[in-house]
């Protein structure tokens, strides 16, 4: 695991990385977002999208559950963190069928509600929650995602502007 960021400095690196995601995606025709191959599993843009709001919506649901009091099923019901791929299938699967347009408002929507809980929660319970159940790792998972998605689509992003097919990244993990 990473070194842990205080409240602030997780914001900031979200939003650097937010912003140079979003950058990128803006270079990309909405026709493109659905070409298949960006990673070795053949997921498309759109798709690697559903995934990061597909966890983190997740994310939130663990943290709404816990919030009633209860003991969310993590990562999913009759999964454990062992069964990581077959839970990554089924967010791919859950969302595959959806348009992008969809995907891009849940992609919005859950990184605002995500923003949101960073910056309502004390510094002690980021510490604590994160001392106690990992989630410091997820938390930070926009920023990773953000990342990622950035450099798997990045030597992409010329190949979309002259309309070119994508090719396979074969140091993506996704999909």
């Amino acid at each position: 695991m990473g070194k842990r960021l205080a409240r602030d400095e997780l914001l900031q690196e979200i939003k650097v990385e937010r912003e140079a995601l979003n950058a990128l995606l803006k270079q990309i025709k909405p026709r493109q977002m659905t070409v298949p191959g960006v990673t070795p599993g053949g997921w498309s843009v759109k798709d690697i999208l559903a995934h990061v709001a597909g966890w983190q919506g997740k994310v939130l649901e663990w943290h709404e559950a816990e919030q009633r009091g209860e003991t969310p099923a993590v990562p999913a019901p009759g999964l454990t963190w062992r069964d990581l791929k077959c839970f990554n299938e089924r967010i791919y699967q859950e969302h595959r069928r959806r348009s992008p347009e969809a995907v891009l408002l849940d992609y919005e929507v859950f990184h605002n509600r995500m923003i949101a809980l960073i910056e309502n929660t004390p510094d002690a319970d980021l510490v604590a929650v994160a001392d106690t159940s990992g989630w410091d790792r997820r938390g930070r998972s926009a920023t990773i995602a953000a990342r990622k998605l950035r450099a798997t689509i990045a030597g992409r992003a010329s190949g979309f502007a002259a309309g070119n097919a994508l090719r396979v990244n074969p140091t993506s993990d996704g999909g």
